[in-house]
């Protein structure tokens, strides 16, 4: 007994230990960004590689060949074919999968608020590509002009998390979905304007692929293994047909499942009861081994987990890390290997092909994101984000100038010579440097308070505003008083910038940075109308806090805000008697129809109220 015990404290010990080691990676590999420092790190060493005496092996490893074959078929390519068009296909179809998370219930999900970042996207391929082929009309070079059309939002992200709170929590959630219709972008043109020859005769295969994909989505396979397998053969087909093979990670990915089997009530009320009889065996230490009732609960968890998880975010969840810690770091040094020199620099600033990549990704990108996102705001199509400016906007659009992956992948399908694949590549990584050094630098700068931009729209629609409120002047006297709203949110400037803009359009609002602190403001001001709440500040249960503020002040209405990843928590907030939700960034116009839509609720709720209690009164005095 005695050795058992001290074995116990052995692997305690050691798995305490272990933690300890593992937790700094786990902490880094936590980090939204840190994919890209991995894949900077990476083409870091490729550089470094390739201008040392050990260039050859360099060289010689990357071209090195590989056979895949089966029954006497045999594909036998260099290394770097297999890590741009193999490896890079699970990079597309983890784009895939995320385009077509947004697309359903995320971003770019309805028409307003895909607009904005769809309309920066198009000016952000445009324009560079347009500079580029300035550049180099008439050339054997002009062919690149895909190449200044990419961003690499993992970059970008990374750049956003250095600047910390010094950018809005919104401008990154644009800059995802700018670079989403970006991907989407690229795919298009790599797969309609780089594809060498088209072999027809294969474009059939590949049609009775996409068939079989679609027909076992609609049957309903749920378990990767049938897609992987089909997606194979349809990779084969395509890179036969003449199109670039990693088109087929888009295509997959399209088919994926996207539905729960097990909708969330369900596996709320049953995980709630498996919990209750795991717990019902009392407080045990299971170190070694569950009892038999126990494991079955286990098991019963782990097919409930399996059945709520839609097979599209089970996926792109277990492919993420080994995507970008690994495919893309081997990406990086297989394609950053430059030699160079003082001549070799020279020549990036006096050749066509490295000059129009170097200005189409800095000037290129400022200029087509910034122009096309004004048009769009001016023309009415869209609004910005609240607590954004177009201060944030250029700062965003100059870092989009960070190429990198996809303008790499791109310059490989571009040029054949080697030279002017080098220029090209010094070219994308000086763009690149350029405009993380100018955009960190524009978005670094603080402006005071009242050359914000913050209160933009403030005069948006005048006439509306007027008539809304002669329409609430001629409803009673209760609706004569302005509507008083309660915002509470922990993102100070979305706090303060949302209070602005409420506040020029006759709002009477408060403001608390905490469940605690509204609770306190509800029980000191009683004629607060509509309380705006975010459910998921640090620290706070939004449900509790919701059913707090509707138990002591019934009549006071509640908006929620909640992110897109927790829709449910708000649906089931609306059925624990919140007015309704909105999605964060929320649109400004759609927030003020909620609040005046709740506030003439809660009046006509007060007023009723009233005159209930008035009509008790007269009953109990005999009236």
């Amino acid at each position: 007994m005695r050795e058992f015990v001290l074995s116990t404290e052995l692997f305690q010990r050691g798995e305490t230990l272990g933690q300890w080691i593992m937790k700094p990676f786990q902490r880094f590999a936590a980090i939204q960004a840190s994919g890209g420092v991995v894949m900077l790190a990476a083409a870091v060493l490729a550089l470094v590689w390739a201008n040392s005496a050990l260039y050859p092996l360099y060289e010689k490893l990357f071209h090195s060949a590989f056979s895949v074959g089966l029954n006497g078929w045999a594909l036998d390519r260099p290394l770097h074919f297999w890590i741009n068009e193999g490896l890079m296909t699970f990079f597309f179809f983890v784009v895939g999968l995320e385009i077509k998370r947004e697309v359903l219930v995320g971003e770019l999900s309805s028409f307003r608020q895909a607009v904005l970042p769809a309309a920066g996207a198009v000016g952000g391929m445009v324009v560079p590509a347009g500079i580029y082929y300035a550049f180099n009309q008439g050339t054997a070079s002009a062919h690149g002009w895909g190449i200044p059309m990419a961003t690499d939002i993992a970059f970008v992200l990374g750049a956003l998390m250095i600047l910390g709170s010094r950018v809005p929590s919104f401008l990154g959630v644009f800059l995802v979905s700018l670079a989403i219709f970006d991907d989407l972008g690229a795919v298009i043109v790599i797969a309609a304007f780089y594809t060498a020859e088209l072999q027809t005769q294969w474009l059939f295969a590949v049609g009775v692929m996409l068939f079989g994909l679609v027909s076992i989505n609609i049957l309903g396979f749920r378990r990767p293994l049938p897609y992987l397998v089909v997606g194979a053969f349809l990779w084969a087909f395509i890179y036969l047909s003449g199109i670039h093979a990693t088109v087929a990670g888009i295509l997959v990915a399209l088919t994926i499942p996207a539905r729960s089997r097990v909708n969330t009530l369900a596996f709320s009320d049953v995980a709630a009861r498996l919990v209750r009889r795991f717990t019902a065996q009392g407080e045990r230490d299971y170190t070694i081994h569950l009892n038999e009732n126990n494991h079955a609960v286990i098991q019963s968890l782990r097919t409930m987990c399996r059945g709520v998880e839609p097979p599209l975010q089970r996926i792109e969840h277990s492919l993420h890390p080994w995507v970008f810690y690994g495919v893309m770091p081997l990406f990086a040094l297989a394609n950053t290997g430059v030699r160079f020199d003082a001549s070799s620099l020279g020549d990036v600033l006096t050749g066509p092909e490295s000059l129009g990549i170097l200005l189409g990704l800095f000037l290129g990108k400022q200029i087509g994101i910034l122009t096309a996102t004004w048009l769009c705001v001016r023309s009415g199509l869209s609004v910005l984000p609240i607590g954004t400016t177009f201060r944030h906007i250029y700062g965003g659009a100059t870092l989009c100038g960070i190429g990198f992956t996809m303008s790499l992948f791109i310059a490989d399908l571009s040029f054949t010579s080697a030279d002017m694949h080098d220029k090209a590549k010094i070219g994308i990584m000086l763009g690149s440097l350029l405009s993380a050094a100018v955009g960190m630098m524009i978005l670094s700068l603080r402006r005071a308070p009242s050359d914000d931009v913050a209160t933009q729209d403030v005069a948006a629609n005048p006439e509306r505003d007027k008539i809304s409120l002669v329409a609430s002047t001629t409803q009673g006297d209760t609706d004569m008083l302005n509507p008083i709203v309660l915002l509470v949110d922990d993102e100070e400037a979305f706090v303060k910038a949302m209070e602005k803009r409420l506040s020029a359009r006759n709002f009477d609002v408060l403001t608390a940075l905490s469940g605690e602190e509204a609770l306190r403001k509800l029980d000191q001001e009683l004629l607060i109308d509509v309380v705006v709440l975010d459910l998921k500040m640090p620290g706070m249960d939004g449900l509790e806090t919701l059913r707090q503020i509707k138990d002591l002040h019934p009549l006071v209405e509640v908006i929620i805000l909640t992110g897109f990843g927790t829709i449910d928590t708000a649906v089931r907030g609306t059925r624990e008697g919140a007015f309704d939700y909105l999605t964060k960034p929320c649109d400004l116009v759609e927030l003020i129809d909620k609040v005046e839509q709740a506030q003439k609720l809660k009046r006509r709720h007060q007023h009723d109220y009233i005159v209930e209690t008035g009509r008790e009164l007269r009953r109990q005095r005999g009236v």
